[in-house]
């Protein structure tokens, strides 16, 4: 082993064993089989061999390489969870090849190391808050034997769907514990850890009994009708992570891990409360990150090159495409996108930047998307300030290109591309006002309205009024439903009226039907004005 620097981060075995001050390795006691004396001992008195466990575990010393006989006891019942994982682990390939599972087959030794308490055990050592701290070996042996708990508690409760097994009280009560451990040291879980230092393939073995794990207590626990407890609220993120990593071997059947973790929350709340808060934010931890570090004018001459700005609109196009319950889900990704995009604008050469945005990304329907996105719902001062934000820099942007002299093609490209989404905007924020809170909405709107002005008329010098007019009579051959494509941009064929008031136009019935949901249409709609309707 080639020694490095001390860690301080690393638990007190791993500094030992990488410590250069006596230039070699303590110690690598660790067993490589198992003790066929032990396994006897196991087979024959599994109580007494549960009590001895229990015994060498709590006498141990912590996060150290000296507990010999924790170490060979585990190592043992590592051994026998191996053979009942081969059988019963799911989607393992003798559980597909046989139907065994139904037939109820049992293993004693493992049955009767249960029935002394292996699980209590288990439990126990999991929920030291130092259980990953512990020499790496032995804490991949130990995750082995609670998968081969699990498993096995999903294979004899699976036939007959019966919960007065005692197996699976156990391990409803091991599970949360295990997860909770399991997402305080969730940084194990990433190939290269600093573990990874002194026990190669920490990280992978941890993965693949967790996505095990998980997969055998949510096909038990689907239809258990208490509530979830507060512990098992790490388990939607954990399924993503194991889903997102996809050790080999990855069988197909694995995909619906991926659904495991919406399918936990049921409620719609809940969905789109785990998404903000361990998909969404995260995310946008990310992107704040990159933020800084792309704002460094070094990057300037590379960001068109390399496919940096694409990537940028191609995000935010794809989150426009997708649904979600709550527009907030995705305004916080938009506002660090938009405000690299700013950053670019005003500090890259218009070249490299600007003229790329206005003339290949259409730049400003990004924008006003995300204005509308922003307040649609419950306005907010932050969702004010960086709408502002955002319009006083394209404003400003529009000021300094039509100071240039001569000839000025990207400022008419810029006055063309904002025409497209000026007056659009100005409508679809004045029929939010009659919606709106008059003391903590209208004011926000108001406000917004005004940066979004500045931006046409100084930055472009657009006329509102003569916008409106220019809009008005495009408007027959635009979509009404304003997330569509076609909303400012007129179709190569004719548009569909609305056969209940015949004013409002589509490009598509499922436009139609979008816009009714939101209720804009379901507002507008002469035939239904003044009476009764449902969605």
């Amino acid at each position: 082993m080639v020694h490095r620097d001390c860690d301080s981060t690393l638990p007190a075995w791993a500094q030992a064993l990488t410590s250069p001050t006596n230039g070699r390795v303590t110690s690598t006691a660790y067993p490589k089989t198992h003790s066929l004396t032990l396994m006897k001992l196991a087979q024959t008195d599994p109580a007494q061999f549960v009590r001895r466990w229990r015994s060498a575990y709590r006498t141990r010393s912590r996060c150290a390489l000296d507990n010999d006989e924790l170490w060979a006891m585990t190592r043992v019942l590592a051994r026998i969870a191996d053979d009942i994982l081969r059988e019963v682990q799911i989607f393992s390939e003798a559980y597909l090849r046989s139907m065994d599972f139904l037939k109820g087959n049992t293993y004693p030794t493992w049955d009767s190391l249960v029935k002394f308490g292996l699980c209590s055990l288990c439990e126990e050592a999991v929920g030291a808050s130092d259980f990953f701290d512990e020499y790496s070996y032995w804490v991949m042996d130990m995750v082995q034997v609670m998968d081969g708990l699990m498993s096995y508690s999903r294979y004899l409760f699976f036939p007959l769907r019966d919960r007065s097994v005692a197996l699976y009280e156990a391990t409803y009560q091991l599970a949360p514990k295990l997860w909770t451990a399991y997402w305080a040291h969730r940084h194990l879980l990433s190939d290269g850890n600093a573990l990874e230092r002194v026990v190669s393939g920490l990280a992978q073995h941890l993965r693949l009994h967790l996505r095990s794990m998980l997969c055998s207590y949510r096909l038990c626990t689907v239809d258990d009708p208490r509530p979830p407890r507060k512990e098992a609220l790490h388990e939607p993120a954990l399924h993503i992570m194991c889903w997102m990593r996809r050790d080999d071997p990855w069988p197909c059947r694995f995909e619906v891990q991926g659904s495991f973790a919406f399918l936990i929350l049921m409620q719609p709340r809940e969905i789109a409360r785990f998404i903000e808060n361990d998909i969404v934010q995260s995310l946008c931890a990310i992107l704040g990150a990159h933020q800084a570090i792309f704002s460094n004018k070094a990057f300037s001459p590379h960001l068109v090159a390399t496919g940096f700005l694409r990537a940028l609109c191609g995000l935010l196009e794809r989150q426009r495409t997708r649904e979600y319950s709550e527009p907030g889900m995705i305004s916080g990704i938009a506002e660090y996108v938009l405000d690299m995009m700013r950053f670019i604008t005003e500090e890259v050469p218009h070249s490299d930047g600007a003229a790329i945005l206005i003339r290949e990304h259409n730049l400003f329907r990004l924008v006003a998307r995300y204005i509308l996105l922003q307040l649609s719902k419950t306005p907010t001062v932050h969702g004010q300030k960086c709408a502002i934000s955002i319009c006083s820099a394209y404003e400003r942007m529009g000021q300094r290109l039509s100071a240039r002299p001569g000839k000025n093609p990207l400022c008419k490209d810029l006055q063309h591309a904002l025409r497209q989404e000026w007056a659009p905007l100005f409508i679809a924020l004045d029929s939010l006002l009659p919606t709106l809170d008059p003391i903590n909405g209208r004011p926000i709107i108001t406000n917004v309205r005004k940066a979004w002005w500045r931006l046409g008329n100084i930055g472009a010098g657009l006329d509102e009024e003569k916008e409106k007019k220019e809009y008005h009579k495009r408007a027959e051959k635009m979509c009404s439903w304003v997330a569509c494509d076609w909303h400012t941009v007129e179709l190569p064929v004719a548009t569909k009226l609305c056969k209940g008031c015949g004013e409002v136009r589509y490009c598509s019935a499922a436009c139609q039907q979008l816009d009714w949901k939101s209720g804009h249409h379901k507002q507008r709609c002469r035939r239904l004005k003044d009476a009764p309707h449902h969605a």
